[in-house]
C-alpha cells in the first residue's frame, strides 16, 4: 500500500507540474495608428538690424512726397515734425519730402533728381522711411510700371551704400478718396501696394502700413489726397510704432 501511496503522489506532481509547464500568457494584439503630417507654409518676415548703442543722435529721414512734406498743413503738423516729437531727446528727425515726385526714374518728377534726395543722404541717417508711390499711380506715370520694382530696388541700394548703415522702412502710400491729379486709389491698392511687398520680400527692408489705418477715413483727407493734421497724427504714431 505504502508504495501505492507513492506512486500516486508522484503521479499527482507530474501532472501539475505539466499543466503548469503548458501554459501560455495571452498576447494582445495592437494596432498601428496612422498619422497625418499637414504641411504648413512658413511666411518670412524681415526687421531691420537693430541700432548700435551711441550717444550720438539718431538721426531719422524722412523720405517722400507730399504726404511727407505735410502740403497743406502748418510745419508743425506735418507727420515727421509730429513723429520728431514722439520720439524726444537723442532723436534728430528730418523731413526731406518733395510735393509731386515719383519712385518711377521715367515719371514727371523722379525723387532722386531732387536737392532733398541728395541732402538725406548728406546727413548720413540712421533710420530711413520712405513714403513714395502716390504720384506713380497717375496714368501717365503708371505706364512705366513694370520699373517699379528695380527703381525702388536701387532707391533702396543708394541708402545701403552708406557708412551709417541705416535701417531702412518702406511705407504703403495713405489710400486716395478717389483721388485728384489722376492719383487713383484703385491703382494704388491693388498694383502699387503688391508691388512695395515685392521690393521688402526681394531686399529685406521692412515694411510700415500707413494704408490700413486710414483705409475708410475719408474724413481725414479734405482734398481725398492729403491727410489734414488728424490724418498726419496717425502717420506719425504708425512710423513711431514701426521704428522705436
Amino acid at each position: 500500500m505504502r508504495y501505492i501511496r507513492i506512486y500516486i503522489f508522484t503521479t499527482i506532481v507530474l501532472f501539475l507540474t505539466a499543466c503548469g509547464s503548458s501554459s501560455t500568457t495571452p498576447t494582445v494584439e495592437t494596432s498601428t495608428v496612422e498619422t497625418t503630417t499637414v504641411e504648413t507654409t512658413t511666411v518670412e518676415t524681415t526687421t531691420p538690424t537693430p541700432l548700435e548703442s551711441t550717444t550720438e543722435l539718431v538721426r531719422v529721414a524722412c523720405v517722400g512726397d507730399s504726404l511727407t512734406n505735410g502740403y497743406k498743413l502748418d510745419e508743425s503738423q506735418s507727420y515727421p515734425v509730429q513723429l520728431s516729437t514722439l520720439l524726444g531727446d537723442g532723436w534728430s528727425v528730418g523731413s526731406y519730402g518733395v510735393t509731386n515726385t515719383t519712385l518711377l526714374q521715367k515719371g514727371d518728377d523722379p525723387y532722386t533728381h531732387t536737392q532733398e534726395f541728395a541732402q538725406s543722404l548728406a546727413v548720413a541717417p540712421n533710420i530711413v522711411v520712405i513714403l513714395l508711390g502716390s504720384n506713380d499711380s497717375k496714368p501717365y506715370n503708371w505706364q512705366y510700371k513694370d520699373n517699379f520694382v528695380a527703381d525702388y530696388t536701387a532707391l533702396i541700394t543708394s541708402y545701403r551704400a552708406l557708412e551709417s548703415n541705416p535701417q531702412i522702412w518702406i511705407a504703403y502710400p495713405t489710400p486716395a478718396f478717389p483721388g485728384m491729379a489722376g492719383i487713383s486709389g484703385t491703382t494704388i491698392i491693388e498694383e502699387i501696394i503688391p508691388l512695395i511687398n515685392i521690393v521688402a520680400q526681394n531686399t529685406g527692408v521692412g515694411v510700415i502700413d500707413l494704408y490700413t489705418p486710414l483705409s475708410g477715413r475719408g474724413d481725414l483727407f479734405p482734398d481725398t489726397v492729403h491727410p489734414n493734421a488728424e490724418g498726419a497724427t496717425i502717420i506719425a504714431q504708425t512710423v513711431y510704432n514701426a521704428i522705436y
